[in-house]
């Protein structure tokens, strides 16, 4: 989520405040919508978190769609309203401007795809799956949009070794964390204390 303010942050917010919203309204629309990153598949919390805690990756991306969805429409509803009281746009895309966008970014959203029905469906892991989405965005960016060259290859692995590197640091250190937790027996002494004070689901809860 963090990652989705800060990347699209920076190109929504100003583009927004160049059509007529204000700030307020922007940063809120990004940071709110920047909240559904981890709730739709494909994931990368809930394949962390399937991972260190032995979860099925497509059961939790099963999970994540109808909330996601929900959520989704429930912003875009709010935003609806809201934005009734800014300037109209001077031009609204036309279907076929929308057709011919879509068209264009139809190689992105087979990858997608890939890694979507791929793990749901059971016909791949999910690293299988990213190594299969690693050899199309390769073949993709060199043959079919012709922008990735071999220095800007280069640049994505640095950036790519250094995302993971801190990823693995943290799924590292949960996993001494959780080793501490286990060894101490902290998660059963929470329960009892819990049902010590009553049985109730309900209550509980």
């Amino acid at each position: 989520a963090l990652s989705d303010t800060v990347a699209l942050g920076g190109i929504e917010i100003p583009m927004m405040v160049d059509l007529g919203y204000d700030k307020n309204f922007s940063v809120a629309v990004t940071a709110a919508s920047s909240c559904m990153g981890p709730i739709i598949p494909p994931s990368l919390p809930m394949i962390m978190a399937a991972t260190m805690t032995g979860l099925s990756v497509s059961k939790m991306f099963m999970a994540g769609i109808v909330p996601g969805i929900l959520m989704g429409g429930g912003m875009a509803l709010v935003s609806y309203v809201i934005s009734r009281k800014y300037p109209k746009r001077e031009h609204m895309s036309s279907f076929r401007e929308i057709l011919k966008s879509g068209r264009e970014a139809i190689w992105a959203i087979i990858m997608t795809l890939i890694i979507l029905f791929g793990i749901i469906g059971g016909m791949v892991t999910p690293t299988e799956a990213s190594i299969i989405c690693i050899v199309y965005g390769t073949f993709v960016g060199f043959v079919i949009y012709r922008k990735l060259t071999l220095k800007s290859f280069y640049q994505c692995l640095q950036q790519t070794v250094s995302s993971a590197a801190s990823i693995m640091a943290l799924v590292a250190f949960a996993n001494v964390f959780a080793y501490i937790l286990t060894k101490e027996r902290i998660p059963n002494m929470i329960a009892e204390a819990m049902l010590n004070l009553t049985s109730n689901k309900y209550i509980l809860l």
